[in-house]
């Protein structure tokens, strides 16, 4: 019975979602992975205790799943812009809509997306933790009703001018989101519906790689994540493990140490040759496609 009133409730969010933003939703905010190419950015933060990758012992190739980033960055560092910018526009959206389109301040961007969001019908699915629940409840009903009406439509477009301008940050909020909406649209039947999911996905995966190609921390936890539970298809412990190791090679703790031997349990040596590969940044995404075993957890 609990089964069943979960599934309504979340069937009912996405039927709500799909109202709120309509069938007249740009399609722009979910291009083809052929178009999605500007160069992710991201705020480095050096710190005395981040360890340096170890040396590869395989040559880097184009196009490889991870660049051989010695550092990390994290999302963490934009928080309290994006909460003063938040504050800032509680009760009057000022010139926050302006700033977010320029392209080039993906504070506003976030900040924007984050109002949008927590007024849409969908706030408690979707993935707004980068900024803080007080922050957001200080947003009031007033700012609901001046969101212009296409980021009613299509929210996820509010994103594209920072994804543009080459915002990591963005590019990871943007996947976790569309990911959520995936998940809502899972529950209709409409064709165009399960053809947008579809894309959605596709472009999570996408966007959630290009920011793990820079470095950012949180996009190198969301790929091995999704890729571990199959958000993008079927489940793929191979390139999780990858992930999960890409970051503990750069940033050493006892979560990551814990997850990486979790993951390695299940692949073949072969696999974990090839995984190791794409952690030092040596290996296409071709080399990993298909491998590996599904998340026993699921099962």
């Amino acid at each position: 019975m609990k089964l069943h009133t979960i599934t309504l409730i979340a069937a009912l969010a996405g039927v709500s979602l799909v109202c709120w933003q309509t069938n007249n939703r740009d399609e722009r905010s979910a291009p083809a992975p052929s178009v999605l190419t500007a160069k992710p950015k991201a705020i480095i933060v050096e710190t005395a205790e981040q360890p340096k990758a170890q040396a590869s012992s395989c040559p880097p190739v184009a196009n490889a799943i991870l660049k051989p980033v010695t550092r990390l960055s994290s999302m963490e560092t934009q928080r309290h812009q994006i909460n003063q910018l938040l504050a800032h526009n509680a009760t009057h959206m000022n010139d926050l809509v302006t700033r977010a389109e320029r392209g080039n301040d993906d504070i506003a961007s976030m900040a924007l997306f984050a109002i949008v969001g927590y007024c849409s019908p969908a706030a408690q699915y979707l993935q707004l933790s980068y900024v803080d629940s007080e922050a957001l409840d200080a947003v009031t009903k007033q700012v609901c009703t001046t969101i212009p009406d296409r980021f009613r439509r299509d929210m996820l477009s509010i994103l594209m001018p920072a994804i543009t301008h080459g915002s990591a940050s963005a590019k990871l909020v943007y996947a976790e989101n569309a990911l959520v909406q995936a998940r809502l649209l899972e529950f209709s039947q409409h064709a165009q519906r399960r053809e947008r999911q579809q894309v959605l996905q596709h472009a999570a995966e996408q966007y959630g790689s290009e920011a793990a190609q820079e470095g950012l921390a949180d996009a190198l936890d969301f790929m091995a994540q999704h890729h571990e539970a199959g958000s993008f298809g079927p489940h793929n412990s191979a390139l999780a493990y990858a992930y999960v190791r890409a970051q503990q090679l750069r940033q050493s703790s006892q979560e990551l140490t814990e997850r990486q031997s979790y993951l390695r349990e299940s692949l073949s040596p072969t696999v974990i040759q090839q995984a190791e590969a794409v952690a030092n940044g040596c290996a296409r995404s071709a080399t990993l496609a298909g491998v590996g075993l599904a998340n026993p957890f699921s099962q």
